[in-house]
This record gives C-alpha cells, sequence and structure tokens, in this order.
C-alpha cells in the first residue's frame, strides 16, 4: 500500500514462553512507532499485527497461513522458537514472503542459505562453541552433561552439536536428560544427569523447565555444578523465578548486556522502554526486538521508494559494515543471511543479571 508496510508475526504471548513473545515485541514496537513519528519509511507507516501460537508449531503454520492469505501481511518479522519457525520454512519459500529476525539461532534457519530467511542475531551453534570453549579453557570441566528439549526441530540439534563440539577436544557427554517441550517434566532427565555426577550441566530449552532443573539440583551433589544456557532461556526472567537459586548461572547471549551504556543504541533503548513501559523493567529480549526493528527498517529504507519484498531483499543483502551502536558492525550478503556474530556472556550476581568480562574471577568455584 502507498502508506503503510503491515508486518505480521506468530508468536509465544501465551503459555510457558510467553515472556519471550511478549517483551520481543514490546522492544520492537518501540522503535516501529519511533519510525512512524517521523513519517515512516518514505511516508510508509508501519503497522504491526501478532497473532499467539503458544509455542506450538501447528498453531503457527495456521496463523501464518491467515497472515498470509488473509491479513495480507506485507512482511513477517519475529517469530519466537525453532520448532515454531522451522514449521513454516516451505510455506514462505512458496509464497515469496521475507521472514526477518526470528527469535532463535538455529541453524536450520541458516544453513543453506535460504533467500525469504533473514536471521539477525548469532546463531547457537556459536553460543554452545563459545561455551565449551570457556568451560574447558577457564573452569577446567571435562563432564559436561547436557538437558535439552526432545523436539527434532528444537533441542536435538543443539544437543547434537554440542558433542559434536566436544568431539574436536577429545571429549563426550557424560550424561544427558530431555523433557518434551512446554511442559515442566523434568524429572527423569534431571535423575538420568544427576547419576553422571556432571561438573557442568548445559542447559537447552526454555526458561521453565530449565529453572526447574537447577532448583531440582539444589541441596544435591550436583549444586555446586556450573549451570550454562544458550539464549533462548531470558536470563532476567531465569533470574525473577528462581531467586538466590539462579546465582552463579552462566548465559551466552545475543545482544550487549544492558549495565553497559557505552553503545549509543543500549541507552537509546532505556530511555525509550522506561518511558513508554513505566514500571516494566528493561530486558535483553525486548532489547533484541528493537535492534531487529532497526535493522529491518534499514532494509525497507534501503529498498527505496518502490518497496518490494524483492528489493526489500536486495536492499538486506547489500548491508555492509552498518554501525547502528551495538559496538558490532552488521554485515549480510547474498550468501549470509545473518546480519551480527558476537556471543556475549552474562551471570546471575546478587540476584541481577551482569557481563561476564572475567571468567576466572566471576565463575570458576
Amino acid at each position: 500500500a502507498p502508506d503503510r508496510i503491515l508486518v505480521g508475526s506468530s508468536a509465544a504471548l501465551g503459555g510457558p514462553n510467553a515472556y519471550l513473545g511478549t517483551e520481543f515485541h514490546k522492544g520492537a514496537k518501540l522503535y516501529f512507532d519511533q519510525v512512524n513519528r517521523q513519517g515512516g519509511v518514505y511516508g510508509r507507516r508501519i503497522d504491526t499485527l501478532v497473532l499467539d501460537d503458544g509455542y506450538e508449531p501447528d498453531r503457527t503454520v495456521s496463523n501464518t497461513r491467515k497472515l498470509i492469505e488473509e491479513e495480507k501481511v506485507d512482511f513477517l518479522f519475529g517469530y519466537i522458537g525453532t520448532p515454531t519457525t522451522v514449521s513454516i520454512l516451505e510455506m514462505i519459500e512458496e509464497k515469496k514472503i521475507p521472514l526477518f529476525a526470528a527469535f532463535t539461532g538455529a541453524e536450520e534457519l541458516r544453513k543453506p542459505i535460504k533467500r525469504y530467511m533473514i536471521n539477525v542475531r548469532a546463531s547457537y551453534d556459536q553460543e554452545i562453541a563459545g561455551l565449551v570453549d570457556h568451560l574447558l579453557n577457564y573452569c577446567g570441566v571435562e563432564r559436561i552433561a547436557c538437558f535439552y528439549q526432545d523436539d527434532p526441530a528444537g533441542g536435538i540439534p543443539i544437543y547434537a552439536h554440542l558433542k559434536d563440539v566436544l568431539k574436536t577436544y577429545g571429549l563426550a557427554l557424560c550424561g544427558e536428560g530431555n523433557y518434551e517441550r512446554n511442559t515442566v517434566a523434568i524429572a527423569e532427565g534431571f535423575n538420568q544427569i544427576r547419576k553422571s555426577n556432571p561438573e557442568a550441566v548445559m542447559l537447552v530449552g526454555e526458561y521453565a523447565a530449565c529453572g526447574a532443573f537447577i532448583e531440582a539440583a539444589k541441596g544435591t551433589e550436583m549444586e555446586n555444578a556450573y549451570f550454562c544456557s544458550i539464549s533462548f532461556i531470558a536470563s532476567d526472567k531465569l533470574a525473577a523465578l528462581l531467586g538466590d537459586i539462579a546465582e552463579g548461572v552462566i548465559f551466552a547471549g545475543v545482544v550487549p548486556n544492558l549495565e553497559d551504556e557505552r553503545n549509543s543504541l543500549t541507552r537509546e533503548f532505556l530511555t525509550e522502554y522506561q518511558k513508554e513501559y513505566g514500571d516494566s523493567t528493561p530486558n535483553l529480549v525486548a532489547y533484541e526486538g528493537y535492534i531487529s526493528a532497526v535493522v529491518f527498517v534499514e532494509g525497507l529504507r534501503r529498498a527505496d521508494k518502490n518497496l518490494s519484498r524483492e528489493s526489500f531483499i536486495t536492499g538486506i543483502e547489500g548491508i555492509k559494515n552498518l554501525d547502528i551502536g551495538v559496538g558490532e558492525n552488521i554485515n549480510y550478503g547474498r550468501f549470509d543471511h545473518q546480519g551480527l556474530d558476537r556471543v556475549y556472556y552474562s551471570i546471575i550476581e546478587n540476584g541481577k543479571d551482569v557481563a561476564l568480562t572475567d571468567w576466572i574471577q566471576q565463575v570458576v568455584k
């Protein structure tokens, strides 16, 4: 349309992962609203329509069909999670509609390159490789177990990559256990891992289930193990759920820590979030949504006034060394549909998620 761009999403707004979908889209809307107040993109305002899928792939498929066929959205944006996003890959390729900035680091969304799948964040493979490297070389552990979501498109590929990474060091998992998506049925997986006497446990799943696992470990021989998580677990949400029990949990992340205000976009986000949402606490999930919206709008601008889905993709692929104020330049290309590569680390200290800058001082027990 000449006066608006309609952006659609299917995301978890209810259920165990509601926090992720709600906060990601709150962050994105903050930036879209700024753009709209300034006249939009070449006179087009950005409107968003987010449907709740509860982190269930079947609902994601029906939502996406509705967004494309009934609502006639121009673009898809900010889907939450791997199983949900993977479920509509064939549809977006068939309909030739870009899906931008899904909240997942799954390798299946990155390799091989898919023209209509465009990512912003670093991958889970990068997160896992970094966590293993630090655990082995700084913490001196060798007995690593994995607790993962038993989902062929979700936790299983990350669990498999973890095994591959350990193999390069001549190691294997000392134990493993899993749970079913959208549940907190962790007892069986917990007991399997407990028997293996791990020095560290890699957590690959939702914040509710992984939080239950950490809580179960307290008071057992596992309570002194290192607990490490990929970015799908919202670190601040986990800290709020567990209180003192979360102390010392380590996270890999894909956006700068909010305590570090050296980056101009971090300062901007904090100001805008607090102005718009008042007593709500700024968080990394919302910040990822904000960053994703910034990059999305840059792609729209580079597509020029004659906007189309194809010109948008060409615009994104033309982004080289773009500095948006996060401390890392953004790069895309025809054979590179992931804009950022840096992995950040943080740890819960005194109930807060703080940047992990010195593993010897902050982590080693």
